[in-house]
């Protein structure tokens, strides 16, 4: 079995009337793993980020294939994948 190498990307989210925030994602060839964001009720319809802090969420080519409790079990995800179909790596 391969062992896949994973890269840290840090991209600058959000835009001028929110404000900017980094987040730091995970990359291994057409293969992302992205922390979700959480977020707090503020009241008055109004819910606002407060941490990357939810679930991992595993992407590969802008497509969502599933979202996992650790950031362990979504690295196991994509090894199982590519052992399985390693032409999408």
């Amino acid at each position: 079995m391969t062992t896949l190498k994973f890269k840290t990307v840090e991209t600058r989210t959000g835009g001028d009337a929110i404000g900017y925030m980094n987040e730091k994602t995970l990359e291994c060839g057409s293969w992302t793993i992205a922390r979700e964001g959480k977020y707090v009720d503020m009241g008055y319809e109004n819910t606002t980020f407060i941490s990357w802090a939810g679930d991992w969420s595993v992407i590969r080519n802008e497509v969502l294939y599933g979202s996992f409790k650790t950031k362990k079990e979504a690295v196991k995800y994509i090894q199982n994948w590519i052992r399985i179909n390693p032409k999408d790596l």
